[in-house]
């Protein structure tokens, strides 16, 4: 397994787990409630975030998550020769265990963002999918899992330090995203 293909999936799931992280803080109904003037005051911008967020988290899952052996993703590197094959089995089974999830996601990103189905609207598909944050949170907890346990066996990094490390990270994404809300919230004042 290459490092610099780890690091990459490092990289994204970082990038996933931000995006959910702001997009949950923009959307949450007690931040949604408390800065509604801040929205309204901005709504553009917020609204073509909200809507960028959530369309990168779509495609950065199945970007994480691409059976493809053409393209780098954490499939492609659990099934590397250089991957031990207890540990492959054990990611694989996870992602498996959570397909009718990832299903969810891959169909939006699809027939949404990478493609528009002429054929239905994006409404219907939004629908159908019944995506829903916890689900989303699952995705996420699922790409830092495996991520972790590939990084940690490909000598980058122990599992715990970069979980904790993604895990800050977000946590920072979540609280500068608060942050602006409120300055934008007492500018408007």
């Amino acid at each position: 397994m290459h490092q610099s293909a780890v690091r990459e999936m490092v990289e994204r799931v970082i990038e996933l787990s931000r995006s959910y992280a702001i997009w949950w803080e923009l959307v949450e109904k007690s931040n949604f409630d408390q800065f509604a003037r801040v929205r309204g005051n901005h709504k553009d911008f917020f609204d073509a975030t909200i809507h960028s967020l959530f369309q990168g988290f779509a495609i950065i899952s199945y970007q994480l998550f691409d059976k493809r052996t053409d393209s780098t993703s954490l499939r492609v590197l659990i099934n590397s020769k250089s991957t031990d094959s207890v540990l492959a089995r054990q990611l694989n089974d996870a992602i498996d265990l959570k397909l009718p999830l990832l299903k969810k996601v891959f169909a939006i990103r699809n027939k949404v963002y990478g493609h528009r189905d002429k054929s239905r609207l994006p409404e219907a598909l939004f629908e159908e999918a019944g995506m829903s944050p916890s689900l989303m949170r699952e995705i996420l907890d699922l790409a830092r899992d495996v991520v972790c346990a590939l990084a940690e066996s490909a000598g980058l990094d122990t599992k715990a330090d970069l979980e904790k490390e993604i895990l800050w990270r977000e946590k920072y994404a979540r609280e500068d995203t608060r942050l602006i809300m409120q300055t934008l919230g007492e500018q408007a004042i």
